[in-house]
């Protein structure tokens, strides 16, 4: 969560809660320069490399690597290099499966095969299947050597379609070592590869610690991005927001590497995102430009902030700064960030999207494991919601990086996306347009934007909408978080003590929130209902208090009691759900 260091409450999700930190470790190797894409040479199969027939695995199974194989070789993509390894290897595995044998013949001259199907996804979803082959490989029962080798295959393959996976490149070393594998792809592919962690020697090239030295210059010295925080504000509430962020670089007169900081007070977790955020980079460019002072500011300069969400605001800032490119300006992002680059959960996001919708944004990154929060949101407020923004999910960086561009330097699938997506937004956004929702033309528009880019979630939740997938019930977290949102009445009557008798509006706020709490309870996790009962029983004798207080002392002092001991049950109840492990581990995910 992007905010201040906040205050207890009576809440649950600001009363208390579970915070995951997470770390990426990172491995660093001397790998050599890849040589430039040329036309592909088709990879040679004469020498043995593996016994096809001593892999301990089901046939069909077999048979779904090769699949594997063909479909990250076919794919319009795919770098030469890549396509030769991989037909290379699905040939070895049956000579004679078709797909595999006519890829490597189209390719061979010139010719561009027709790719897998839309549903084996983009080469993301191809990559991580190559590996969980590979595991496959590794686990199966009587697996030996030839089982070790052809998962090293997989699995440097995916390392080449993943070069930045670091945790994965450093798996594939140490498997390699502790098996004794040694990858041959000079008997394959010829001496055109790059070195690989565990292979035969390749061709020689410029090492990583040749190339040492930074650039000049940095491609331009200011830059700027709309991240998505939660703000504090008076009585302790909160509230959503785009907030713009600045990047400005000045010289520093050293001969250094960049310093790059915040210009303000920020937090710990603020600052170790940070962190992450320079090593990515810098294992990214090889090295950053040496001799600047960096500063990241945000746009209300003395309120104070913490959290690890504005970690990917502040890489799209840095690279920016870096390769010169301009940062979209409708766009704004949220996301705490790996070393490896892999973008990972925040909090606060219904409010942010809420900030963001204020702020005039159009699209919205926002990391892929928060996208049930949206479901969440569909459910509570349903697919109008979801149709005055464009919500795209960020599983690394690279996805934040294409997203962000401006207009003139996007991604072509991305750009026609957004349009697409914008055709269905002026249908469902004119009076009376949500009946459009189930129109086959619109139904066609979204299953179009889902094609160009699979991780427009506005796009996939609309679409699940208009065929009645929609589930029932909110998620754990949606539903604390929903319970909250609406218990908020309750406490700011609270705070603002608005127990006096005269004032005819004093127990409107116990009223409301109580309606609130009982029009959501149908939708909420079944684990959770203890706790909304809770709270709308304390309201209802809050309103009691405020509205038909006792005239006598002893009713007053009995009325007291009661409210105490409804206090003591929302406080017991939360503490029963905090303590369930399957509750810790669900809020943890």
């Amino acid at each position: 969560m992007f905010c201040v260091k906040n205050n207890k409450r009576i809440s649950s999700a600001l009363r208390g809660g579970l915070c995951l930190c997470l770390s990426g470790v990172g491995f660093i190797a001397s790998p050599f320069l890849q040589a430039e894409d040329s036309a592909y040479k088709k990879p040679d199969l004469k020498e043995k490399i593996f016994d096809s027939a001593k892999i301990e695995l089901a046939s069909e199974r077999k048979a779904e690597i090769v699949n594997a194989l063909t479909a990250v070789a076919v794919a319009k993509n795919t770098e030469t290099l890549v396509r030769a390894k991989a037909i290379g290897i699905a040939l070895r595995l049956d000579s004679i499966a078709k797909r595999a044998f006519v890829a490597n013949e189209m390719l061979a001259k010139g010719k561009d095969p027709d790719p897998f199907p839309s549903s084996w996804g983009d080469m993301k979803a191809m990559a991580d299947r190559l590996w969980r082959l590979a595991d496959e490989l590794k686990l199966a029962d009587g697996a030996d050597k030839d089982n070790f080798i052809v998962a090293s295959y997989l699995m440097s393959i995916y390392t080449a379609m993943e070069p930045d996976d670091l945790d994965r490149k450093y798996e594939l070393a140490v498997f390699s070592k502790e098996k004794d594998v040694e990858m041959d792809w000079v008997s394959i592919i010829g001496d055109a590869e790059e070195g690989e962690a565990g292979g035969k020697k390749m061709t020689p090239g410029i090492v990583e610690s040749d190339r040492e030295g930074s650039p000049l210059k940095l491609a331009r010295l200011q830059t700027k991005v709309k991240g998505l925080l939660v703000q504090q504000l008076e009585a302790n509430t909160f509230a959503g927001k785009a907030s713009q962020m600045n990047a400005t670089a000045e010289a520093s007169g050293s001969s250094k590497e960049m310093s790059v900081a915040f210009d303000q007070g920020v937090g710990e977790d603020m600052r170790t995102a940070l962190k992450k955020v320079v090593k990515y980079l810098r294992l990214q460019h090889k090295s950053l430009p040496a001799g600047y002072r960096v500063e990241i500011s945000f746009e209300e300069q003395y309120i104070p902030k913490d959290g690890p969400s504005a970690a990917v605001a502040c890489a799209l800032l840095l690279n920016s700064l870096i390769e010169g490119d301009d940062i979209d300006p409708d766009i704004a992002v949220t996301g705490d960030m790996n070393a490896d680059g892999t973008v990972q959960p925040v909090g606060g996001i219904t409010g942010k999207l809420r900030g963001a919708v204020r702020r005039d944004c159009s699209v919205i990154g926002i990391p892929e494991p928060n996208k049930r929060v949206i479901n969440d949101l569909l459910i509570v407020e349903g697919p109008l919601s979801l149709s005055r923004i464009q919500i795209f999910t960020l599983g690394k960086f690279e996805d934040a990086w294409k997203l962000a561009a401006s207009h003139d330097k996007r991604n072509a699938e991305i750009k026609e996306s957004i349009e697409v997506f914008g055709e269905v937004q002026k249908v469902l956004n004119r009076s009376g347009g949500i009946k459009y929702l189930r129109n086959s033309h619109v139904r066609e528009r979204l299953k179009k934007c889902l094609e160009l880019t699979p991780n427009h979630l506005s796009a996939q939740l609309l679409l699940d909408a208009s065929m009645g997938r929609v589930p029932k019930k909110l998620s754990l977290l949606g539903s604390v978080e929903n319970i909250d949102r609406t218990a908020e009445p309750l406490l700011r009557a609270i705070r603002q003590k608005k127990f006096d008798i005269s004032d005819p509006l004093a127990g409107d706020e116990y009223a409301d929130a109580a309606s609130a709490i009982k029009r959501i309870r149908p939708m909420l996790d079944d684990r959770t209902l203890k706790c909304a009962d809770a709270l709308v029983n304390y309201s209802l004798l809050m309103r009691r208090y405020a509205t038909a207080r006792p005239k006598s002392y002893n009713g007053v002092r009995k009325l007291v009691a009661e409210i105490q001991g409804a206090g003591s049950v929302i406080n017991q109840e939360y503490d029963t759900l905090y303590s369930r492990v399957d509750v810790k581990e669900e809020i943890m995910r």
